[in-house]
């Protein structure tokens, strides 16, 4: 669940400081649930589906389904699922004009795309908290001189 959430506060064009105010939190509760240090509450739960109408319950949860739920944002990334060993022997044996094997692509291409952007918030958001930490040790040392 903390890596969907990277991705939908990547894909969503926010900073994790910046989706923590859009919904009501602070930015290291955010990066702490993304680390997987902290679990995500039902309270804090249901404020980001309050704040992110678009984003779907189900694929937070879960992983299942599109990401999205408004039609047009859907299809713009599909999320769920990794192809079976027969859809990808159907994938390869079908003629490159095939438009099922142009739009099986299209959406492996989608997801792949979205999980980079998901690992990558993921990625900022752990260079968040180490740079937080080492400022919290600076401090610590400059107390204790």
């Amino acid at each position: 669940m903390n890596v969907r959430l990277a991705q939908y506060i990547k894909i969503s064009g926010k900073t994790i400081s910046g989706f923590a105010k859009t919904i009501g939190s602070s930015q290291p509760s955010i990066s702490s649930i993304i680390a997987g240090k902290r679990p995500l509450s039902k309270g804090m739960k249901a404020r980001i589906l309050a704040a992110c109408p678009d984003l779907s319950e189900r694929w937070l949860m879960t992983g299942e389904g599109p990401m999205l739920t408004s039609a047009d944002a859907g299809a713009a990334i599909v999320m769920s699922g990794h192809h079976s060993q027969a859809a990808g022997r159907d994938l390869i044996n079908s003629s490159p004009g095939d438009p099922a094997r142009l739009s099986q692509l299209e959406a492996e291409n989608n997801r792949l795309r979205a999980e980079n952007a998901g690992l990558r918030a993921l990625v900022e958001a752990k260079e968040e908290i180490i740079a937080g930490k080492d400022r919290l040790l600076t401090m610590y040392e400059n107390l204790t001189r």
